[in-house]
């Protein structure tokens, strides 16, 4: 008897089981996870969004360079000397490919009393050229000015200019040789011209006699 009764009671609790999967769909398939096996899969799943999340952090650590980005060369440079009718005469450093007008707003500009026409002043300028730029009114020499506007030579109304002239000029001076032609030239690169006539005596080996032999035939241009 009480098996008859066992046997009925594990009959109606087959019955109820399988009348709840029909309920919830019935073609599902009910996987039951050991703990250890659960405990694995969430650690899988929690390392494979770990790695995902480390992934783009990665890409967007990641400095992207654009053209802007790119280092720059800067342009050679030249040294130029500017001297004459300008505000501030000198030697001036310029990017390669300057002109000269460049040159002229360096050194401040060019004075009212400067013959502007006389020098092309959208020429180009290359490294170690001297240009001056003339007063109005200075007697120019053919051949005094070179093609790239620097000085080979200079007189000016018969006196001998002594911030123009070259060497060979400069001992047509009463006085002047080898040794002090040197000297004159030697003076004028270093202190960027002469700004009076007077200022030849400080030259060494020209005093106060040697000078009152050449005043009335050397002049700066100034």
């Amino acid at each position: 008897m009480e098996n008859r009764v066992g046997m009925i009671l594990l009959g109606i609790t087959v019955a109820v089981v399988c009348l709840g999967f029909s309920a919830c769909g019935g073609s599902d398939t009910l996987v039951i996870r050991s703990p250890q096996e659960s405990s694995y899969a969430d650690a899988s799943e929690k390392e494979e969004k770990t790695r995902m999340s480390a992934g783009a952090q990665d890409t967007e650590s990641v400095p992207v360079l654009s053209e802007s980005d790119a280092p720059v060369q800067e342009p050679a440079k030249i040294y130029v000397y500017l001297c004459g009718a300008v505000r501030e005469p000198g030697v001036y450093l310029l990017p390669e490919g300057s002109r000269i007008f460049e040159a002229v707003e360096l050194a401040g500009g060019l004075l009212e009393e400067a013959d502007a026409d006389a020098v092309n002043q959208a020429q180009l300028l290359t490294d170690g050229v001297r240009v001056r730029i003339p007063y109005l009114g200075e007697e120019q020499e053919q051949g005094v000015y070179a093609d790239d506007g620097s000085i080979s030579s200079g007189e000016q109304d018969g006196r001998i200019n002594i911030n123009t002239a070259d060497k060979e000029t400069l001992m047509l001076l009463p006085g002047i040789g080898t040794s002090r032609a040197d000297a004159i030239l030697s003076y004028r690169e270093e202190h960027h011209g002469f700004s009076s006539p007077e200022e030849i005596m400080q030259v060494s080996g020209i005093k106060q006699g040697a000078y009152e032999k050449i005043r009335d035939r050397i002049c700066t241009g100034r």
